[in-house]
């Protein structure tokens, strides 16, 4: 899929870069439960094979998801808890048009 860059009331979506991931890595940490990590080789392995797009607010990063396969698989989408239901989650659907979003428990 070839998505270009956009803007949204000020919010930059964007693809992710090898060099975004020190930055990923740290956000995924904060927010998912303590039980649950985003490892390096994960993240360098999806960057080439799928869809990971980012939003800034500015420099600071506030969501994240990943998107991509032979089905069009919604992998993972996470929106900082102080930039939700600004419909951040929402426009990322609507721009990665997943055939499948998987759940978790």
């Amino acid at each position: 899929m070839s998505l270009e860059n956009f803007e949204v009331d000020a919010l930059i979506f964007r693809k992710a870069t090898q060099e975004d991931l020190p930055k990923i890595m740290a956000f995924v940490d904060i927010f998912l439960r303590k039980d649950w990590l985003v490892r390096r080789t994960y993240l360098m392995t999806n960057l080439q094979k799928y869809d990971i797009w980012l939003v800034f607010d500015a420099r600071k990063l506030i969501a994240w998801a990943i998107a991509g396969g032979k089905k069009r698989t919604l992998w993972n989408l996470l929106v900082h808890p102080k930039y939700r239901g600004l419909h951040i989650g929402e426009i990322l659907v609507k721009k990665l048009k997943p055939e499948i979003i998987k759940g978790g428990k």
